[in-house]
């Protein structure tokens, strides 16, 4: 009697196994694997452009990006799904911020940006949900008193936008620093029908998908 209710056991066991691997296609509502760019699918490609990401059965991934004959970037984290979106967290803890700093500035508002490492780098401002734009900058930047800033995002030289950062109303003089590599918290990707619609560099969807790569 021992013996059949072990036997029972193990094949209830198989059962739940192959319901749990079966859970990728069934109940997310696409399959697993690898998701690319397919630049048949864009109506001006750029050919030194590549991007993937390969969705594994243990909820990790593992994301890989090409956007020149140098910049090649590998990253990996976790997903999940919420309703028809693709959750995305790096395994790296990376914080952007903006902190308040001391200067002499009297009128306008200074800006000193900075890498995560704490070394200038060339960035643009993107003031105000880009109703301004100031370009091609390095080390710390003063804008002008007339102009009221109440948002700030750091555009990279290679195209990467930071977060977009609140400016309070209580200082005018602010350290940013920011992250010049693509990294991933809390970022959503949309799940269609034909693929995945990832985020761009710029921090909004993007205008293609990424498409189930074949067996």
């Amino acid at each position: 009697m021992i013996k059949y209710s072990f036997f029972y056991f193990l094949v209830l066991l198989s059962c739940v196994s192959l319901t749990q691997q079966d859970k990728g296609s069934a109940d997310y509502g696409f399959e697993l694997g690898i998701y690319r760019y397919n630049r048949d699918s864009v109506e001006s490609p750029n050919p030194r452009f590549a991007e993937s990401i390969e969705l594994k059965r243990d909820n990790s991934f593992i994301y890989k990006v090409r956007t020149g004959s140098f910049i090649r970037l590998e990253l990996s984290g976790d997903w999940q799904i919420k309703g028809d979106s693709l959750i995305l967290d790096g395994y790296s803890n990376i914080e952007e911020t903006l902190l308040p700093k001391s200067c002499n500035a009297q009128n306008g508002y200074l800006f000193d940006v900075k890498g995560l490492d704490g070394y200038p780098l060339n960035y643009s401002l993107s003031i105000n949900d880009g109703s301004k734009w100031i370009r091609e900058l390095h080390g710390p930047y003063t804008l002008d008193s007339d102009y009221k800033v109440e948002s700030l995002q750091v555009v990279t030289s290679s195209g990467l936008y930071s977060k977009r950062f609140m400016i309070p109303s209580d200082t005018n003089c602010f350290e940013v620093k920011i992250s010049n590599k693509r990294y991933f918290k809390n970022e959503v990707w949309i799940i269609r029908e034909n693929g995945l619609q990832p985020i761009g560099f710029d921090g909004k969807l993007a205008k293609y998908y990424l498409y189930k790569e074949d067996k």
